[in-house]
């Protein structure tokens, strides 16, 4: 589905070589557009820079309101004064990479801590509880507990190789109970008054899994 989005300064962009999403993703921030074309950062991951000539065509993914788009460019022109930077060509047509307003990833995720709490977030009782899922808008977890339709869970967990632990806080939206063998809750719970950093570092996350995955697939 062709769909259209505004960049503008300060857009933060992943940036892939070729056509392909399944090359290795470098990141930078669109500084100026006009008519021209983009000026962006000269893509970057960690301290390696991203090579690059004129005329490339690259691979461009944009997360905006929690949705992932990709794009085609090309190389118009590298700058390295004042700044290093690079000028890319206007794209002229956006592709939604999911259907849904969120992508979810299945993980296995051990909170550090998970606990039901207060509106004023006091704790009220610990819970054992595992991650099954997660995306930009919530969690699917498995709950030792009885957990009511409506509770807050406040969840500390890190991100395989994010060494910055995750403290948010999720509202119960459905709970289904232990059946058969299954001996815990299964809950369905949305994020509650996430901060955006906080958001875009886990659809970051996702969309790295998901590329680890492409890779691995056709390996």
């Amino acid at each position: 589905m062709a769909d259209f989005i505004e960049f503008r300064p300060g857009l933060r962009l992943s940036v892939m070589a070729g056509r392909s999403m399944l090359s290795a993703s470098y990141h930078g921030v669109v500084r100026q557009v006009s008519d021209q074309g983009l000026r962006v950062d000269w893509p970057r991951h960690n301290k390696q820079t991203m090579e690059l000539l004129k005329g490339d065509p690259v691979t461009l993914v944009v997360q905006m309101h929690g949705r992932m788009y990709t794009c085609s460019s090309k190389v118009l022109d590298l700058q390295e004064i004042p700044s290093e930077s690079i000028l890319l060509e206007h794209p002229t047509e956006v592709r939604h990479n999911e259907r849904r307003q969120f992508y979810r990833l299945i993980t296995s995720i051990r909170p550090r801590y998970a606990a039901r709490t207060t509106p004023e977030g006091d704790e009220l009782q610990r819970v054992d509880a595992r991650i099954l899922d997660i995306s930009g808008g919530g969690v699917q977890m498995r709950c030792e507990e009885w957990i009511p339709i409506g509770a807050r869970i406040r969840l500390v967990f890190a991100l395989e190789s994010d060494p910055l632990q995750l403290d948010v806080t999720v509202m119960a939206l459905s709970v289904q109970t232990p059946d058969g063998a299954r001996t815990f809750h299964r809950v369905n719970a949305k994020f509650i008054d996430i901060e955006r950093d906080v958001q875009e570092r886990i659809i970051r996350f996702i969309f790295r899994q998901q590329m680890l995955l492409r890779q691995k697939q056709v390996v």
